[in-house]
């Protein structure tokens, strides 16, 4: 979380500060728009991890404040994931 809003927001927020849609974003990237619309959506694990400091650098944000924020993000998601296994069995 950034300043109490998740990381996914503080992306959006960060995309439109830079004067970027989805599209123009995903292709300054080389990926596909859905992945964009993905990690804009608090989806991680669909997102190349060689893409992320690409990613920082796109959005002016700090390469390794980036990094660290992707991965306490993407740990996130995956502690949401394994508890909602768990409380399932």
């Amino acid at each position: 979380m950034i300043n109490s809003e998740p990381f996914y927001i503080y992306l959006k927020k960060q995309r439109i500060k830079v004067g970027l849609n989805q599209t123009h974003l995903a292709q300054a990237l080389k990926v596909a728009s859905s992945t964009i619309c993905y990690i804009e959506a608090g989806n991680y694990s669909r997102f190349p991890l060689d893409k992320v400091l690409s990613l920082a650098k796109v959005l002016r944000i700090d390469q390794d404040q980036f990094a660290s924020l992707w991965v306490d993000a993407a740990l996130d998601e995956q502690r949401i994931k394994m508890h909602a296994k768990i409380y399932k069995l």
